[in-house]
């Protein structure tokens, strides 16, 4: 529909956005589909206006053949589009027939150079976001956990405390991916990117060689090294660990950062869900084959559509002249350019994927949930056991984070210093989770009941 396709098209025609991952879609087919599909459609506007000057100019001769052109080429040329698009293009969308490369092939268009900066590259390892949240295109937040470890303190060993052997950020790293691999989830990857505002990269020209154009989507192999291990007040490094799954539908993300600042190693994780397509934008599955009554409807409607889509051609022509003359003279780019001149703190961030934005937020089946389930479990603990088992083998004491370990996994706990900070309480067998909002200790058991253990 043509409301979708503009929205898309509106969506890369940002002249100074940054570009957003999209996981589990195709960006560049999508966007060469509905350029042609705008094509295809404003090529019909002007078959349209021909039909209704030939009308025009039979209607000089006789009012009554003015009219009979009118209506007949009209319907004739709105019954070709229609069945075009309910016979033939339809079906090429259905998913237990859908070839992306056929797919390429029919509905060829070429994409503007502006248009192709704001796809995003396959090597892509810098988002650059606008926004309080920096993990654009990874989907719904669903919280995370953190700890803190003295990095300084070593462990117990008969009787006595060893001296803790120094490590690089980067042997932790190594370690953890090391252990994700050996999980051999399908599905499963995992790489370095850095996130930064998009109103900090102003004067940075690494990241914005022009001030009038698109940010770059990848930074250099030295720089990672740099924001790998420091933590700079602008750019920082995380660990995106996705699971893609359902064919693509549904996306599990964790992004990891572990730090060291001082005598402290900083660990987080946080969690992030894209669901499968809203309904409506998977309506093709749903459609079944097209038989003789519908092709009939079809002629019926085309009498009453097509003389009106013939007569208001001008009308829409018209009202395109301002959208043309905006092309001819650059006038987007002109007025983009005046508000980056005035505006030193301009974002050039995007604030969400347009994969988020059709996304239903919820899941299609219930199997979906599980999985999502044992993808955090399975991920979370192999972290979690990865440094525990890396920190030991420093001889540094972890035995606090042991036993916070089961809690971390279950609760969505921050532990820092041995405090236990969690967003939800379960309390007694069955019971279900409390959120504690102004303490860290559940409620008081009311009277005449005998006080519960807190799990």
């Amino acid at each position: 529909g043509s409301s979708f396709r503009e929205m898309v098209l509106n969506f890369l025609d940002d002249l100074n956005r940054a570009a957003a991952p999209e996981l589990g879609m195709d960006l560049v087919l999508v966007a060469k589909v509905c350029q042609y599909a705008r094509n295809r459609d404003r090529r019909y506007t002007w078959i349209y206006f021909a039909c209704a000057a030939l009308a025009l100019i039979a209607a000089l001769v006789d009012p009554v053949i003015g009219a009979a052109v009118l209506v007949l080429s009209g319907a004739l040329v709105f019954f070709r589009k229609k069945w075009q698009e309910d016979f033939r293009f339809v079906r090429l969308f259905k998913r237990d027939v859908f070839n992306p490369e056929a797919t390429e092939l029919q509905f060829s268009a070429s994409l503007k150079h502006e248009t192709s900066l704001t796809l995003p590259a396959d090597d892509q390892n810098l988002v650059i976001y606008q926004g309080f949240s920096p993990f654009v295109g990874a989907g719904m937040n669903l919280g995370g956990w953190s700890f803190v470890v003295n990095a300084t303190k070593g462990k117990e060993e008969n009787g006595s405390e060893l001296e803790p052997v120094k490590f690089e950020i980067s042997e932790l790293y190594d370690e953890i991916d090391h252990c994700i691999d050996v999980l051999e989830l399908t599905g499963l990857t995992h790489q370095d990117m850095y996130f930064v505002n998009g109103s900090d990269i102003r004067d940075d020209h690494n990241i914005l060689p022009d001030s009038h154009g698109h940010p770059v989507q990848k930074i250099s192999a030295d720089r990672c090294v740099t924001y790998r291990s420091t933590n700079d007040r602008h750019i920082r490094h995380y660990q995106w660990i996705k699971v893609m799954d359902w064919g693509n539908q549904l996306c599990t993300s964790y992004f990891l950062r572990c730090s060291l600042r001082g005598p402290n190693l900083f660990v987080e994780i946080n969690r992030y869900l894209l669901t499968p397509l809203a309904d409506k934008y998977r309506k093709v599955d749903a459609t079944g084959d097209r038989n003789w009554q519908y092709g009939l409807g079809i002629a019926v409607l085309s009498l009453l559509a097509g003389p009106i889509m013939a007569a208001a051609s001008p009308v829409i022509i018209f009202g395109r002249m301002n959208e043309y003359i905006e092309e001819l003279f650059n006038k987007k780019k002109k007025v983009r350019r005046k508000q980056i001149d005035e505006n030193p703190l301009f974002n050039y961030g995007t604030g969400q994927s347009l994969r988020e934005s059709v996304s239903s937020g919820q899941f299609m089946h219930y199997f979906q949930k599980l999985d999502g389930v044992f993808y955090s479990k399975v991920l979370e603990r192999e972290i979690l056991n990865s440094i525990v088992d890396f920190l030991d083998a420093h001889d540094i004491d972890t035995s606090e984070l042991k036993e916070r370990q089961s809690t971390i996994l279950n609760s969505g706990i921050i532990v820092q210093g041995g405090d236990v900070k969690a967003e939800s309480l379960a309390v007694g067998s069955g019971a279900q989770a409390v959120h504690v909002t102004k303490s860290e200790t559940p409620r008081k058991p009311r009277l005449g009941r005998p006080a519960k253990e807190v799990a």
